[in-house]
């Protein structure tokens, strides 16, 4: 096994991602990027500010214990954070039968957009299961590379706050000595 690939992660990303709303209407989860992570971080940190500071990233935490908290995190700030939950919600899924291309036939660009109108409906307002449900399969499939990318960045803070310590002792030292 080359030492890219993770047996625990690559299950939870293999798992089918299609979630059946409670209306029928079956949507398709999508994988976390650059703009997602950033309305995820929106809910976090106008929601639940103080919840986010209590989760850990460290090498003791495992995997399910950084989920069921990241997901707890995530519940308890949607009352506070409504309009981003939504709109965090909307962005992550894609309705099944979609048609991902850049180049569309005139059927399809109606497909897409009977897709589209029937996914703003869902969407406007969602049950408060189908929401539940789609967050906690982001949450399940995305906890792993999220832990990963917190521990990069404590290691980083940790590196910038021990280089600004040494530059403000080399600054001192000169001072005494002039």
């Amino acid at each position: 096994m080359d030492e890219t690939t993770n047996p625990d992660i690559d299950t939870l990303a293999s798992e089918s991602s299609v979630i059946t709303l409670e209306s029928g209407f079956e949507v398709t989860v999508q994988r976390l990027k650059t703009r997602q992570t950033m309305r995820l971080l929106k809910i976090l940190t106008r929601g639940a500010s103080d919840a986010l500071m209590t989760i850990k990233f460290g090498e003791d935490t495992s995997t399910e214990d950084f989920t069921g908290s990241l997901l707890a995190a995530v519940v308890l700030s949607i009352p506070e954070a409504e309009d981003e939950t939504i709109d965090f919600i909307k962005g992550m899924v894609l309705p099944v039968g979609y048609i991902e291309s850049k180049r569309l036939s005139i059927p399809e660009q109606e497909i897409n957009a009977e897709l589209d109108a029937r996914l703003d409906v869902e969407m406007e307002d969602p049950e408060l299961g189908d929401l539940i449900s789609i967050a906690e399969r982001v949450v399940t499939i995305e906890a792993p590379h999220i832990q990963a990318l917190g521990k990069r960045l404590a290691l980083l803070f940790q590196v910038q706050q021990k280089s600004l310590a040494a530059k403000s002792s080399a600054s001192s030292k000169k001072s005494v000595k002039g």
